[in-house]
């Protein structure tokens, strides 16, 4: 292949895999292949796989999203057009597939190995509806918030969890668990983010300044507030683009709607459910600290 093109989604590849934001996150396959019997070798073509799809669609969501900050950041300068870009997380998604028709080679069941790479198909595919959505409206209700945030960041960690225990297991009761443990823990991961923009804690484009109605403490807000609060909220965000006083005044009355403390109960009744869910399997104790410390991890009560 052309250098000009495979040198180009190298420096892609070498942020993801020194991003610090990533490592206990891209482990989350390998950990529940491990804790089902399984080993960190037979799960590698499927961590690889979920790495370069993370990393394809992210890369994917910034440029629908506009953010070139985060391009910058991924694209070390961003110094080529944003068409390019596009083109790179297609070959970094047509790289995971590649992956995964690897599994075989690495000793799994045949059985397995085609139903992950199924499993990752219908999932990514939930994905992308999801991502539909949330580009297709420009408000939607705190239930369709959720909706949208289950399938683009639920799904995705339910994905990894799943997928590294299927390798070892076809038993449903057991891999529901494994699906369970990881949707909550995406869920989560959702809400530590959003609480971190709401509180000014993240160096991006806030969604407050990106007038993003579908975030899940803009949505509540706009589900709770009176008719006046609801008008007077959309028009600080309408101008927050570009008034930082407009930001923090829309911040104020975010926050003062309860946005904060609903997101907190909600948190705490995900990792309630992760933690149920793992109690449920038999597991070696590493693994399970493992697991464990992801869900702590991602604990917002300090947040509020």
């Amino acid at each position: 292949m052309d250098r000009r093109y495979t040198s180009q989604m190298e420096p892609y590849i070498a942020d993801l895999l020194t991003d610090s934001d990533l490592p206990s996150r891209s482990q989350l396959s390998t950990i529940c292949c491990e804790a089902a019997g399984g080993s960190a070798q037979q799960c590698l073509p499927l961590q690889i796989a979920w790495l370069l799809l993370f990393h394809a669609t992210s890369l994917i969501d910034n440029i629908e999203d506009d953010n070139l900050q985060a391009l910058r950041h991924y694209g070390k300068g961003h110094t080529h057009p944003v068409a390019l870009d596009l083109n790179i997380s297609t070959g970094l998604i047509f790289l995971a597939t590649s992956a995964l028709f690897e599994l075989e080679r690495f000793g799994n069941a045949p059985a397995a190995s085609r139903a992950v790479r199924h499993a990752f198909n219908e999932r990514f595919l939930e994905v992308c509806n999801g991502q539909h959505l949330d580009l297709l409206l420009q408000t939607a209700p705190l239930e369709t918030a959720w909706d949208i945030t289950r399938a683009k960041s639920g799904l995705y960690m339910a994905l990894a969890t799943w997928s590294g225990a299927r390798l070892m297991t076809d038993d449903e009761a057991v891999l529901h668990h494994y699906y369970q443990i990881g949707l909550c823990i995406g869920l989560l991961i959702q809400i530590y983010d959003d609480l971190q923009d709401l509180h000014g804690d993240s160096s991006e484009i806030s969604d407050i300044q990106a007038t993003n109605y579908k975030s899940l403490p803009i949505a509540y807000a706009f589900d709770v507030l009176d008719e006046d609060r609801k008008k007077e909220l959309a028009e600080l965000l309408s101008q927050a683009t570009t008034d930082s006083q407009a930001e923090k005044a829309a911040r104020r009355v975010i926050l003062e709607s309860g946005a904060g403390l609903y997101l907190a109960v909600k948190a705490q009744e995900y990792a309630t459910a992760a933690n149920e869910a793992l109690a449920q399997l038999t597991m070696p104790a590493l693994q399970q600290e493992r697991l464990t410390k992801q869900i702590e991890q991602l604990q917002v009560t300090k947040m509020v």
